[in-house]
């Protein structure tokens, strides 16, 4: 809340209740008491009813809110405000001196209008909708970012509201599906198979891309996603301790905790039985769900064996005497206690900082699956194309700019889909940086560190052997991460019998089969 200043009194005036989400808070004018934006919107707080009014929609206004330094609402209704922009790839910093004007919709030079849908949109993904609106004379998109409708008491209002229009046939025309239940719409024949629209393009081709990564992607064979960037999940450890082969079942992946009784934290000390058990089905669902068949597999040794080793872990964290008992994670590796991490690898120098932490040398387990391939890709936003999307060619114009190597290269930091912009990251991150010396001997210098907790390591260059494992951990990954909150909210009630004592792991691993099936049947 606010309390205006009473400037004869020297008191404060009355409360000023604000919404959860202003972000940021502007002085007001006019008839409105305040100005502020929660990074989607502009709104007005009403000065008769005290009630937010939304002003504008900043992407749909075509201004890239990084930094918005000053706003001010002009006696003729205009808004004059200061905005600042970074380039996100070499963070770059440019400032803008903006003024909005409001005119009437018919004015406005006529497109045609093809609206994404997302539950939040990467601010990357923002300065590729303005670039194409600004410069496209045939199509506009209209972003409506569904994140709008969350509140404090109900934060999935948002998807509540989009699964609704979508069920009464208001479909969009392209959907960021980060959040979203994209592979029930995919079963729903709701989303277009992308690979034709890449064979047809003049100027890029599957060649041009990570095709690995992409095949990872596949549902039965066909691709219902792109993404600029993506990140591999993954347990990774030393493997003198966790063995060398990549990947391995509940039987192996138990056999090593036996041979480490020393290791009483082995995944360290953040983790609980319900947040293990959720993050090891996010990143593994693909070896339990396939939604395009509509069916699961839930039943089995391996899903018990999880249950079983979720419930070593503590049902939550005693936050109280945090200080008493936090140990850093690398003092907790050196000696053992803790034998592998589960961390997304985004970028060439996480691997460097986990190969220093683990002494050198690592493995890339995964999560335990019976074809002990457990390591999964996670998309920050995939964009898709509808079936019901009013011009599928001017959609495509719009969502490939995002696999383009330009693209890319001035929005993406980490692992970039571009096959070009990624092998051009990994030979930057290959070519050593020399410095003279003061005896005048080149030798080569630390590009920088990186670090976690108490852990720092210097960063050098990158040697062919290193590049290698990682190219092959992508070239192994055959997943995605996916979320479903309905799904997990199933098998964390079932697993809640289990770890209070009520049911076996098996028992609940039949009950979660027998409800989940039915789900998952209702969704296809």
């Amino acid at each position: 809340m606010l309390r205006p200043i009473d400037m004869t009194t020297r008191g404060l005036g009355d409360e000023i209740e604000i919404p959860y989400n202003a972000y940021y808070l502007y002085q007001g004018g006019g008839e409105y008491d305040l100005v502020y934006s929660d990074n989607i919107n502009l709104y007005g707080i009403d000065r008769e009813t005290s009630e937010p009014v939304k002003l504008l929609n900043w992407i749909n206004s075509d201004i890239l809110l990084d930094g918005m330094e000053a706003l001010t609402l002009l006696p003729d209704g205009r808004i004059l405000c200061v905005n600042r922009t970074y380039n996100r790839a070499d963070w770059s910093m440019k400032f803008e001196l903006i003024i909005m004007t409001k005119v009437p919709y018919e004015s406005v030079p006529e497109k045609i209008i093809l609206v994404m849908a997302t539950m939040s949109l990467d601010w990357n993904l923002r300065t590729a909708i303005v670039n194409f609106n600004k410069s496209n004379d045939t199509y506009r998109i209209q972003v409506n970012d569904y994140q709008e409708y969350a509140t404090q008491d109900d934060w999935q209002a948002g998807l509540t509201k989009l699964s609704t229009e979508i069920i009464s046939g208001r479909v969009p025309d392209i959907l960021d599906v980060r959040g979203l239940p994209h592979k029930q719409y995919v079963a729903k024949g709701l989303l277009e198979d992308l690979y034709p629209f890449i064979d047809n393009d003049p100027r890029l081709s599957r060649s041009d891309l990570m095709e690995g990564i992409f095949r990872a992607a596949e549902l039965d064979g066909k691709l219902y996603q792109i993404f600029s960037n993506f990140m591999i999940s993954t347990l990774v450890g030393s493997p003198r301790v966790l063995g060398s082969n990549p990947g391995w079942n509940m039987d192996e992946f138990r056999a090593v905790l036996r041979d480490n009784p020393q290791s009483d934290m082995p995944l360290g000390q953040w983790n609980t039985k319900t947040n293990f058990l959720e993050q090891a089905i996010i990143t593994g669902i693909d070896n339990y769900v396939d939604w395009v068949a509509g069916k699961c597999d839930f039943d089995n040794d391996t899903f018990a064996g999880l249950l079983e080793f979720a419930n070593s872990f503590p049902d939550e964290i005693n936050w109280n005497n945090f200080e008493e008992t936090y140990v850093d994670e690398s003092e907790l590796i050196a000696t053992r206690r803790q034998i592998m991490v589960n961390t997304s690898l985004y970028n060439f120098n996480t691997f460097t900082m986990y190969k220093a932490m683990f002494g050198d040398e690592l493995v890339f387990k995964g999560f335990p699956t019976e074809d002990r391939n457990g390591n999964s890709i996670s998309i920050d936003s995939g964009l898709a194309i509808t079936t019901r999307c009013r011009d599928k060619d001017g959609a495509w114009q719009f969502i490939r700019t995002i696999l383009t190597e330009e693209w890319q290269r001035n929005n993406v930091w980490g692992f970039g889909t571009n096959k070009n912009f990624f092998y051009e990251k990994m030979e930057e991150e290959m070519t050593p940086w020399y410095y003279t010396d003061e005896f005048g001997n080149e030798v080569e210098g630390s590009k920088g560190g990186i670090g976690w907790g108490d852990f720092m390591v210097e960063i050098f260059a990158m040697t062919q052997e290193e590049a290698d494992q990682i190219l092959g951990l992508i070239e192994s990954v055959t997943g995605t991460q996916s979320y479903d909150q309905v799904l997990l909210d199933i098998i964390k009630e079932c697993a809640a019998d289990y770890f209070n004592g009520r049911h076996s792991a098996r028992d609940a691993a039949r009950v979660i089969q027998s409800r989940a099936s039915i789900y998952i049947a209702e969704q296809t």
